[in-house]
Parts: C-alpha cells; sequence; structure tokens
C-alpha cells in the first residue's frame, strides 16, 4: 500500500481550503443581499405609509433615500 505524495496532500487540502473560501465569499454575498433587500422593503413601506398618510415632505425625502439605496445597491 502505497502513500500519497506530501506535495499531493498538499495541493488536495489547498483545493479544499480555496473551495471553502468561495463558498464563504458566496454566503457573505447572499447575507448582504438579503439585509440590502430588507432594507429597501422597510424605506418602500414607509414610503407607502407617508404617501398614503398625505405627508408629502416626508414622502419626498424618503423617495429620494430610497432611489439613493437602490443606486447603491446597484453598483455593489
Amino acid at each position: 500500500m502505497s502513500q500519497e505524495p506530501a506535495w499531493r496532500k498538499a495541493r488536495q487540502a489547498e483545493i479544499s481550503a480555496r473551495n471553502v473560501a468561495t463558498e464563504a465569499r458566496r454566503a457573505v454575498r447572499s447575507t448582504n443581499a438579503a439585509e440590502a433587500l430588507k432594507d429597501l422593503n422597510q424605506s418602500a413601506s414607509e414610503l407607502l405609509d407617508f404617501i398614503q398618510n398625505d405627508r408629502a415632505q416626508a414622502a419626498a425625502i424618503r423617495a429620494r433615500d430610497l432611489f439613493s439605496q437602490i443606486g447603491a445597491g446597484r453598483m455593489r
């Protein structure tokens, strides 16, 4: 029974570590996207409330904030 050379084991460990790092990056991006969408939803809900309650100034400010958030989210 022959043993694998050390360099092959090291290479496999490197590949495994790279795969784990890639999955971790994906998980972080997914979490960040979910958080950004949650924030956008909150702002949109506030905007709707302001509009429904005839609070034009507050709605205008929230609309600007929402557009800004959308732009920032698209840049990511």
